[in-house]
């Protein structure tokens, strides 16, 4: 494991040009609210973040060509974050992304494929509680043929939270050969909680596997009789059911 000192942190300019089997862990509260990464040619890296306190971010994340990325992101504050990401890939290259938002959350990832046969994949996990709001979206624009993209935003909403969920993958005129998918999908444990769910694609040529769903769940209340029955009382119950909701997501 390697860690960055609260130094290194600072500047919040980290550039990847030599191999390393250690993930590197961020706090991005020590950062001065920007965070950019450069993964050079032939370098495969695993970056993990952490932001709790900082009120907005920038992050910035450029990969060369022949390189990888595997960035983790956490999230978890009381008040709302603003965080702004943007990814820029070459070609021959696989940036993937994991996400895990909860408490009050603005956050957008844009991600340019530039380069063909490349791959852009973001895997992101939120939780809303109280009253909670929280906006993300997600945007994979595709510049290059030969790309492969698969997004998924699974979460829950419970009390009075309100979630904005947005996924859009773009494919352009001269990008074929290209597979993308898009999938949302949210489970709401009370009346009070709201999800919008936006799901597009705009694909511009007619060689292209695509694919895009969104799905909104509510607990079943057959499905706390059956907790029940077992004297499972109804808030172990809704812990479970959302547990079981996530757990394949779980960062």
């Amino acid at each position: 494991m390697t860690v960055l000192t609260s130094q290194e942190n600072s500047t919040g300019t980290i550039c990847l040009d030599k191999p390393s089997e250690a993930p590197i862990y961020i706090d991005c509260d020590k950062l001065d609210g920007n965070l950019n990464i450069k993964v050079s040619s032939g370098i495969n890296a695993e970056i993990h973040a952490e932001l709790k306190k900082t009120e907005s971010l920038n992050i910035n994340i450029n990969l060369e060509d022949s390189s990888g990325l595997s960035f983790r992101f956490t999230t978890d504050r009381s008040s709302k974050a603003h965080i702004s990401q943007k990814v820029c890939i070459g070609k021959s290259s696989a940036f993937q992304c994991r996400i895990f938002t909860k408490g009050n959350c603005d956050h957008e990832i844009v991600s340019e494929v530039n380069g063909k046969n490349s791959v852009s994949n973001v895997e992101w996990v939120f939780h809303a509680v109280d009253d909670q709001k929280q906006r993300i979206g997600v945007r994979n624009v595709f510049n290059a043929p030969s790309g492969s993209s698969e997004v998924v935003l699974k979460g829950v909403a419970e009390d009075f939270a309100e979630v904005v969920c947005k996924g859009f993958i773009g494919v352009g005129v001269e990008c074929r050969m290209s597979n993308v998918a898009l999938a949302e999908e949210v489970l709401i444990l009370d009346d009070g909680a709201k999800v919008d769910l936006i799901p597009a694609m705009e694909i511009k040529n007619d060689d292209v596997k695509a694919s895009h769903s969104a799905s909104v769940r509510n607990i079943n209340p057959e499905d706390l009789f059956y907790f029940s029955s077992r004297g499972i009382g109804q808030e172990e119950a809704r812990g479970i059911i959302r547990e079981g909701f996530l757990d394949s997501c779980l960062i």
